[in-house]
């Protein structure tokens, strides 16, 4: 299988590199910065925001993986412009080329929990309802949408993979990012882990090597073409929960303090994924749960 992944300096850009590799995959890397992350020779600096640099990436590869693009929630209403520019003209961008290709790879997307609608004590499948509380939401969102219409009217083939909370880290001491990285850094500090309200909101959480061994196994399926996965997870818990196995495993404490009212008002509530779909298109079982990750460490 021959690939390129666009978005290779990321978190799980690089993962998904490095465990295609051990898979015996041929991974061609580029991002937006001058130098590839770990120094490799192969790789090739783009901004998918301009077209004269898309058209210098070799495209001759079965999957392309866009994992370009920023994320987070109130971060995109203070850089509204870069959000939309990179998450949906970089994307429309890359779409339009392959398009004009006399062989179109296949696209894989990494989309997020945050285009689904929370809902308490409900697993949610992928057709359930969405609801977009932030621009980074309204990106993902918009972006499947550019894939379904590219199909529809070119015949590109995709797949959308949804992530809820991802966490792990098999290349350096900072083990994890976004809300495990956020535990784990006050944790690992000696400072008391705090969240706003009562932290009962319920989420999934995947180990970045469980996840990527699910995209590498589903990806290149053409009974996934055309479809959204909710991604497996080997934990589904409470924010709470979550902190409560950090803080023990290095000995803080978890607080609470009152939702700061912006904050409060782009908050989803629940969002635990039903992912039989996944499972039953590839057998996959997750390895990791939070709490043996944390023994490994």
């Amino acid at each position: 299988m021959k690939a390129l992944v666009l978005g290779s300096n990321g978190y799980l850009g690089r993962h998904l590199v490095a465990s295609a590799r051990d898979a015996g995959w041929s991974v061609q890397t580029s991002d937006i910065q001058t130098t590839a992350w770990d120094g490799d020779s192969g790789y090739h600096a783009c901004d998918v925001r301009l077209p004269d640099q898309i058209v210098n990436l070799d495209f001759d590869v079965d999957l392309v993986f866009m994992f370009t693009g920023l994320s987070g929630t109130i971060a995109g209403f203070e850089r509204f412009n870069d959000y939309i520019d990179i998450n949906e003209k970089g994307l429309v961008g890359v779409l339009e080329h392959l398009r004009s290709l006399p062989r179109m790879p296949k696209i894989i997307f990494p989309s997020r929990r945050l285009v689904y609608k929370g809902a308490r004590g409900k697993r949610l499948r992928e057709e359930d309802e969405k609801e977009s509380l932030t621009i980074y939401a309204v990106n993902n969102r918009a972006a499947e949408n550019y894939l379904e219409l590219y199909q529809r009217v070119f015949g590109l083939r995709y797949a959308i993979f949804r992530v809820c909370v991802p966490y792990g880290n098999r290349f350096d001491q900072s083990y994890s990012y976004g809300t495990v990285g956020f535990f784990l850094r006050n944790a690992l500090a000696g400072r008391d882990i705090t969240l706003y309200g009562d932290g009962s909101q319920r989420r999934t959480f995947s180990h970045v090597d469980d996840i990527c061994s699910q995209l590498i196994s589903a990806a290149p399926l053409i009974t996934s073409d055309g479809h959204a996965y909710n991604i497996a997870g080997g934990d589904d818990l409470s924010l709470h929960d979550s902190a409560s196995l950090i803080a023990r495993r290095y000995g803080v404490r978890v607080g609470s303090s009152p939702w700061p009212p912006l904050d409060y008002s782009i908050e989803s509530g629940d969002t635990v994924f039903d992912t039989e779909k996944i499972t039953a298109l590839t057998g996959y079982q997750c390895r990791w749960t939070l709490a043996s990750w944390l023994d490994s460490i």
